[in-house]
């Protein structure tokens, strides 16, 4: 298998750190106190195991409502979740305070109260932002325990136990935050390609009635069915369900700084969730551009031999959370790409005389013999024989409507194209 080497132009970073693994964040930690453990009364409970589940990056307390019971005791608690789903535990009946936390607000320290009987009667919480958070004032209380992560950590849930009307005892679960923020879509400069087949052949017919040279641009376009597939090879323990999303339009973007000698025909089948996989066998077409230069009353035909190869195109995600600042990369790879490589002979065909009449020479009539003595060149006139008689319309190109020999000895193969025939062992 052959490497191709391409100079990618890095949308973004061109380093990337020593990424954390990202189930480092997803494991939470269980507080310990006096305050936690199997009470005699109640059952257990455990209102973080709706984000552990969870297990996406990004998720975090939206809002925490406490339930009290005539200025006494916390009856009920519930925690609404960013993306998991809502958590309850004891009587959350009637109404409730709600504490409602910003887009970037955790809570760093906790601070439960408690009476003589067990019941758990004030819970207060401080955030990052300075905000502090109560919950029972009012309510009687014999002794209270704080709880204050490690640094980097945060609230993520509560475990304890309780009863269907009282909350008996409590203690926090935390974490450290995890939130992954696209940075950058980087290709490597690597390909590897497979061996090219010839795909198609394309001709066309320029004249030139003036007396000076004339140039323009050919676009052919090359459409055909293909499967490719995009995969990931490295998620750093990150898995389709998370959601980690990639944005199409960056790929997209990433793959037009890859040099214009190689077309990718892979856009359509990016896999936009870091884990997952994505499949497509959509119709796609390649267009290439060809250069003609035609010197004054002369009449050139050109014929573009296009090359398909499948292509395998490794890439990487990096993500920042912007917590603490870690980067995190994941590998990704295009297999089965379809990769085109164009390369462009032109042939001197015939000639206009000075009233303007086109000639085709003898060895050429079978080909080109209706562009004819009859036909009156525009300046500079454009044909797709075999294709369509309107000398300036772009055309999709067909293989199976065109014959145009390979063998002709007059057509000039570039040196460039020679190799690459030999590369490919096309003979």
């Amino acid at each position: 298998m052959k490497k191709k080497c391409l100079l990618i132009t890095c949308l973004l970073f061109s380093h990337y750190a020593t990424a954390d693994i990202v189930s480092d964040y997803l494991t939470p930690n269980y507080n310990s106190s006096v305050y936690t453990g199997k009470s005699s009364k109640g059952s257990d409970f455990d209102l973080s195991t709706g984000w552990t589940n969870t297990q996406k990056p990004g998720d975090k307390i939206k809002s925490i409502t406490i339930y009290s019971n005539n200025a006494e005791y916390i009856k009920g608690i519930k925690i609404d979740y960013l993306y998991s789903d809502d958590m309850t535990v004891g009587n959350v009946g009637g109404s409730g305070t709600t504490k409602t936390l910003n887009g970037d607000e955790y809570v760093e320290k906790v601070r439960f109260y408690q009476k003589n009987e067990g019941s758990i009667s004030r819970i207060r919480l401080w955030t990052n932002l300075g905000n502090e958070l109560y919950w029972g004032s009012s309510n009687g209380w014999d002794k209270w325990n704080e709880q204050a992560f490690s640094y980097g950590r945060v609230l993520v849930g509560f475990w304890g136990t309780a009863s269907d009307s009282k909350i008996w005892s409590i203690s926090a679960v935390n974490a450290k935050p995890l939130t992954l923020e696209l940075q950058d879509i980087e290709f490597e400069q690597t390909v590897n390609v497979g061996n090219a087949e010839q795909a198609f052949l394309s001709d066309n017919v320029a004249s030139n009635s003036t007396s000076l040279d004339q140039s323009m641009q050919v676009r052919l376009t090359y459409t055909e069915g293909e499967s490719s597939t995009d995969s990931w090879s490295s998620t750093q323990g990150v898995s389709a369900t998370m959601g980690v999303k990639i944005g199409v339009d960056i790929k997209a973007g990433g793959f037009a700084t890859v040099k214009e000698e190689w077309s990718y025909s892979v856009t359509t089948s990016f896999s936009d969730t870091v884990g997952a996989s994505s499949s497509t066998s959509d119709s796609s077409s390649t267009t290439t551009v060809a250069d003609l230069s035609v010197p004054p009353k002369s009449i050139y035909a050109m014929k573009a031999n296009v090359y398909q190869s499948n292509a395998a195109f490794p890439y990487r995600a990096t993500y920042l959370n912007p917590w603490d600042n870690k980067t995190f990369t994941f590998k990704g790879q295009i297999d089965q790409a379809t990769s085109i490589r164009t390369f462009t002979q032109w042939l001197e065909i015939g000639y206009i005389d000075d009233n303007g009449n086109s000639y085709i020479y003898d060895e050429y009539q079978n080909d080109w013999g209706d562009y004819g003595i009859e036909t009156q060149s525009m300046s500079f006139a454009l044909s797709s024989n075999n294709i369509n008689e309107n000398p300036v319309t772009q055309d999709i190109i067909s293989a199976k409507a065109l014959n145009i020999s390979l063998d002709d000895p007059n057509w000039i193969m570039s040196n460039e194209e020679i190799t690459f025939r030999n590369e490919n062992g096309i003979q």
